[in-house]
């Protein structure tokens, strides 16, 4: 390597692009660039590299400090989350957030997981994190995890629109109608209007409730 190659910064550690970014060169998508790069990586890798702060989040800060006994006690005490034992930002999480979720926009669902179940991991307090991850659950399938996860997020957030329409659909899918349509009448009573697009879709899954609770009746008779 030379000395000039060991003087490259690194700002978002795929050394492609900090290469560029070193000669000068404009680059204007580049957390369109690194999302692709991350998409290369399996899961578990994702994983691993989100938990030992590797994913790039276009933040040059000075080295962390390690974790001291009293920050480890915090931890174990449930005082301080894994990102904040780690020495992970808001900042740098929701940057990872961003990505993940251009991932989950795009249909690479595998890639978006790995790096939402880090985020849950790193702060499960956070009830966005929570909210996404079930999101993507529910398009993969994964409607019993996506149920925690939705569950999750309702406990920080109970009055959040785009959950309380999510349970309802996935209480729906495993025949618990009556809560369905609680779920939907809290959607409708805090939204009379039916100005958000979640609303709107929970009015249509309210017919459907109906629907399939009539016929569930039909067929105990």
């Amino acid at each position: 390597m030379s000395q000039k190659d060991a003087e490259i910064p690194v700002v978002t550690g795929i050394p492609e692009i900090d290469e560029r970014l070193a000669r000068g060169e404009e680059i204007k998508d580049i957390p369109q660039m690194v999302a692709d790069a991350l998409s290369k990586y399996s899961k578990d890798d994702l994983e691993e590299m989100l938990l030992n702060g590797q994913i790039p989040t276009y933040d040059i800060s000075e080295p962390k400090s390690e974790p001291s006994l009293e920050d480890f006690q915090k931890f174990v005490s449930g005082e301080i989350t894994l990102a904040q034992l780690e020495g992970v930002t808001p900042q740098q999480a929701y940057a990872i957030a961003s990505l993940g979720y251009e991932q989950f926009q795009q249909g690479k669902f595998e890639t978006a997981c790995a790096l939402y179940e880090g985020l849950v991991a790193l702060n499960p307090n956070d009830p966005y994190f929570h909210r996404v991850l079930g999101a993507i659950y529910m398009q993969m399938g994964r409607d019993e995890e996506a149920l925690n996860e939705i569950q999750e997020s309702l406990k920080k957030e109970p009055e959040e629109l785009f959950s309380l329409v999510a349970r309802a659909e996935l209480f729906l899918k495993i025949g618990r109608f009556e809560q369905a349509l609680n779920d939907l009448k809290q959607v409708m009573k805090l939204d009379p209007k039916a100005e958000d697009v979640n609303t709107k879709r929970a009015k249509g899954l309210a017919r459907a409730a109906s629907e399939m609770m009539q016929e569930a009746l039909r067929r105990k008779k």
